[in-house]
């Protein structure tokens, strides 16, 4: 999400998405690891907890298995929860960063004879 955030200073570290959750580290003394504190924000009623619209069904289980391919997933939704979802033509943002390719190398002269480019350590 754009508008989460992470702070890290010598003392603490804290992670934060805005109405969802955030999470606070201390620095101890003990060989300078963080010690997490996590503090969920509850939802705004108890019929909230638990509750996935059909159409985040798949989403939520193509996270929670790692970002494997949807159809993937939905065949095994389907196979072994015994569950109907329908297969969505939306990008998962996680996997469209994840996958997003680096720019290709420059194009540079290639040798033309032998022992005209020498490399030496």
């Amino acid at each position: 999400r754009i508008d989460s955030s992470f702070v890290s200073t010598t003392e603490r570290c804290k992670f934060e998405v805005p109405g969802q959750f955030e999470i606070i580290g201390h620095r101890g003394r003990n060989g300078g690891l963080y010690k997490l504190a996590a503090r969920n924000i509850k939802p705004t009623s108890a019929n909230q907890v638990n509750l996935v619209t059909k159409e985040q069904q798949l989403q939520l289980y193509h996270e929670r298995l790692a970002h494997q391919n949807k159809r993937h997933v939905k065949a095994t939704i389907e196979r072994e929860l015994v569950i109907k979802v329908d297969l969505d033509s939306e990008l998962c943002e996680g996997c469209v960063y994840g996958k997003a390719h680096r720019l290709k190398f420059g194009t540079r002269e290639r040798s033309k004879v032998p022992g005209e480019i020498i490399h030496a350590d």
